[in-house]
């Protein structure tokens, strides 16, 4: 698979140009920043709003260098045959599931976003009718720049996300409340802290592994991803949609 690919379609009154982006380049923000540099250089608009900071940043005991071990040969992810939902929740319906979240927890620090995933865990949860001691979880896609210390800067270009995530058995899950599920969450957030981010990528040098897609993900959990705050964003002038990459059992698409 390519890096980067960029497809221009000529339509009888405008142009269609679509993006492809490797994970292995950058994650969403990245990508974002890359696309209004893109389009800010096409508009002759200089300097760039927003130049990438490509500076690499790792551990003061790595170096960039990361050997892989021979034995492990990537092989590209299969995606399963999966059925596609499509599900609108309105800035109504939301602020009432936030605050019954809220109100059922006696707090106020459970967001829309924690809120509206623990509804949707739960409600996959109980449709997949997993017996009660059965292990589920619920994965947030995150950006680490904001929550190192010191911060990483919001323009750096690579890789910088994270799963946060909580687990629990089905039973406990669907025995308590809507915002005991959102607090489960609640709680991953506030956890997920420098120096749980510099544990993980500790962790990548001991030893080092080839991920493949079907050993990161399970098939018991949900996936919270592709943020709406990308979504539909505004280049210059010109509107930009975002799309889903790889696809797998339970993962849930911000729209």
């Amino acid at each position: 698979m390519s890096l980067v690919t960029i497809q221009v379609t000529e339509l009888v009154d405008g142009v269609f140009v679509g993006f492809s982006f490797n994970q292995a380049v950058g994650d969403g923000t990245s990508f974002w920043n890359y696309l209004t540099a893109l389009s800010e250089t096409f508009w002759k608009k200089t300097p760039i709003s927003r130049p990438s900071m490509n500076k690499r940043r790792f551990s003061e005991d790595h170096v960039p260098i990361i050997p892989l071990p021979s034995d492990q040969i990537p092989s590209r992810y299969e995606s399963p045959e999966l059925l596609e939902c499509f599900f609108h929740f309105s800035a109504e319906s939301i602020a009432k599931i936030k605050s019954k979240t809220n109100y059922q927890f006696r707090t106020t620090k459970i967001s829309s976003f924690q809120s509206l995933s623990s509804l949707v865990w739960r409600c996959i949860t109980r449709a997949r009718n997993f017996p009660p001691e059965k292990i589920t979880g619920c994965r947030l896609a995150t950006n680490n720049r904001g929550r190192m210390n010191p911060p990483l800067h919001l323009d750096y270009f690579g890789n910088s996300i994270n799963q946060m995530r909580t687990f629990t058995p089905a039973g406990e899950l669907l025995g308590n409340d809507l915002g005991w599920a959102a607090w489960r969450l609640q709680e991953a957030v506030v956890g997920h802290s420098d120096e749980k981010i510099r544990g993980i990528l500790s962790s990548w040098f001991e030893p080092s592994v080839v991920y493949r897609m079907e050993q990161v993900l399970d098939t018991v959990s949900v996936m919270m991803g592709s943020s709406p705050n990308m979504e539909g964003m505004p280049l210059s002038g010109r509107r930009f949609c975002s799309g889903g990459g790889e696809v797998w059992s339970s993962r849930v698409l911000g729209c």
